[in-house]
């Protein structure tokens, strides 16, 4: 991402800058700044969105579980149970990679 503008104080930019003439502000730090906070959001849209999707998951699991017989519940609650498992297990490996990082 290269500014057109400074971003604190809106001095035009030319290309190769490293710091605003007008202000100082260090460009290439800005930049750095901007781009973590983009990946920050993306990564907390991307939660939202897996969230979403266990969400009606479990409502449609458990609307076709009020529908079954006793052996077909028994079988979905291992099925169900699996899945929690591995939703819990890449969970972890997430939250000890952020933490290794």
């Amino acid at each position: 991402m290269k500014f057109k503008f400074c971003p604190k104080c809106g001095f035009k930019l030319n290309e190769g800058y490293k710091f605003c003439p007008e202000c100082g502000l260090d460009l290439v730090k800005e930049e750095e700044k901007i781009a973590k906070e983009l990946d920050e959001k993306n990564q907390n849209q991307l939660k939202e969105d897996r969230y979403a999707e266990f969400r009606k998951s479990v409502l449609e699991v458990a609307e076709a579980f009020f529908a079954m017989s006793e052996d077909e519940r028994k079988a979905m609650v291992e099925y169900v149970q699996e899945k929690c498992d591995e939703a819990e297990e890449e969970a972890e490996a997430l939250k000890n990679k952020k933490y290794r990082s």
